[in-house]
């Protein structure tokens, strides 16, 4: 197994190259993607995607265990994983619509039924370990902080997935894959043309006319409940019979439908796999959402500490943006393996300084975060990790404005933004620690314009057209920072 750097990183550095110039301060979206494959037959070479989207090449060694009782070297065993998975579930789900797309099923809500069965008593342990040499030599997916080789245990078992507005009536056999025995996934593709649902997707845009050509079916199963969805594989209709070979055109669809139905884990799925909704006020362990939230909100004596400047009294509330929080199983922002649960919710941080130089309601994200024992860790505050960073940016004339923050001059860029996070502790030596980071942006006009069409390739001459020399991106720098802390 192999430890990659830190989750914190992913967020405010490593993919900041894909989206602005790697120069001032690096910060950026998080990549958005989703696994390519999670499996490779005994003994190969799985690639796996690094944090953010490094990609690490893994060697995988396949070791048979005798039974499905025998403990792996993880210390769990396929019957250990079958008991939280075989037999039959069922979850609410909803059907979810695309501008350019038609979908059948329409846009709304139904049941799934899902069925796994067991295929094999000759479960399998898949150790895998970074490959000599680099990357090389495989196709890279994208995996979240922690891990990027794991170590996990496959079960081969037959699924059946039957929605009752028969959008799906699917059966096939594929693997379970578990790094430990509470959350176990499977990912699974079928061709059009072997569904046996209603389920269609088509679309026209300016690349043309696309029909289905697969679909992408993704399922967890946890103590919390069941979570996935189902994202189609689309190609041009004239280049349907080559597919994304040679002259093809191929669109990759967003997820069309998930389970269970609602929202609220939709803007934390970047960091892993999918989670499940849950009312704030329903307990969890020692603590709810709310309870969460309320340690936030009760907090008092807070300080915000201007570099070169005298400390100033901080007072904040958060307030969440719907009924539900998003609970899941995952990786901590400074990138170790998380123990337990951890519930996400977006909503609004008030906050105001004693000096007045801060008067804001910004628009930021509560992660609550449990122990092995499902006791409530600590608490953490942060700028919305689904686009908040970036996004975020606003013209530097309306900075004041939207960040209500003063004193800060940033009218030698062309955009601003604010970068907040504060970290809660619990129990009777409970504080808080945090920064507040103003940046300026200066935006080159090949970012803020559209680009020009990309010149055709001349055959004849036997060499693609010269093309624009490649955008600089947006260059960020640090304007002004502040420290955050308990009194």
């Amino acid at each position: 197994m192999n430890r990659i750097p830190s989750l914190l990183a992913l967020t405010f550095g490593l993919a900041t190259c894909a989206l602005v110039a790697c120069v001032g301060t690096s910060t950026g979206n998080p990549i958005q993607d989703t696994d390519a494959g999670k499996h490779t037959p005994d003994g190969g070479t799985l690639t796996n995607g690094g944090e953010g989207g490094l990609l690490t090449s893994c060697d995988a060694t396949t070791s048979t265990l005798a039974t499905n009782d025998t403990k792996s070297p993880l210390g769990f065993s396929a019957a250990d994983i079958l008991s939280l998975v075989a037999g039959d579930h069922t979850v609410s789900m909803e059907w979810l619509g695309e501008s350019d797309l038609t979908i059948t099923p329409a846009p709304g809500k139904s049941m799934l039924h899902i069925g796994v069965t067991a295929k094999s008593a000759k479960p399998r342990f898949v150790q895998l370990d970074p490959k000599a040499g680099g990357a090389g030599g495989g196709t890279g997916i994208y995996q979240p902080a922690g891990d990027s080789c794991p170590d996990h245990v496959e079960i081969d078992v037959h699924v059946t997935l039957h929605s009752d507005d028969g959008g799906l009536a699917e059966a096939f056999d594929t693997t379970l894959s578990a790094e430990n025995e509470k959350l176990i996934s499977l990912s699974h593709t079928i061709a059009a043309k072997d569904l046996a649902g209603s389920f269609t997707a088509a679309g026209t845009g300016p690349l043309g006319v696309f029909t289905l050509q697969s679909v992408a079916i993704e399922t967890s199963f946890s103590q919390l409940g069941i979570s996935g969805s189902l994202s189609p594989a689309l190609v041009s209709e004239s280049n349907s019979s080559t597919g994304t070979g040679a002259g093809g055109v191929s669109r990759a669809g967003g997820g069309v439908a998930r389970w269970p139905a609602g929202d609220a884990c939709d803007p934390f799925t970047n960091f892993g796999t999918r989670g499940v909704p849950r009312a704030i006020g329903d307990a969890f362990g020692d603590a709810s959402m709310a309870d969460a939230i309320a340690l936030v909100n009760k907090a008092s004596a807070l300080t915000l500490t201007w570099q070169g400047a005298p400390a100033a009294s901080l007072k904040v509330a958060f307030t969440p943006a719907g009924a539900s929080a998003c609970a899941s199983y995952g990786n901590s922002l400074d990138g170790s393996t998380q123990a337990g649960v951890q519930l996400s919710i977006l909503g609004k941080l008030a906050a105001k300084t004693g000096d007045g130089r801060i008067d804001a309601h910004w628009p930021l994200s509560l992660t609550a975060y449990y122990d092995a024992n499902d006791k409530l860790s600590h608490v953490d505050v942060a700028t919305d990790p689904n686009g908040g960073i970036v996004v975020g940016l606003v013209s530097a004339s309306d900075f004041t404005r939207a960040y209500g923050i003063t004193g800060v001059d940033v009218s030698a860029y062309d955009q601003a933004n604010a970068l907040i996070g504060v970290s809660w502790t619990t129990g009777s030596t409970a504080s808080a620690t945090g920064s507040l980071t103003v940046q300026g942006a200066t935006v080159p006009m090949c970012a803020s314009e559209k680009p020009a069409p990309t010149p055709p390739v001349d055959a004849g001459a036997g060499s693609a057209a010269s093309g624009t020399p490649g955008c600089q991106g947006i260059d960020l720098h640090t304007l002004e920072t502040a420290t955050i802390a308990s009194k």
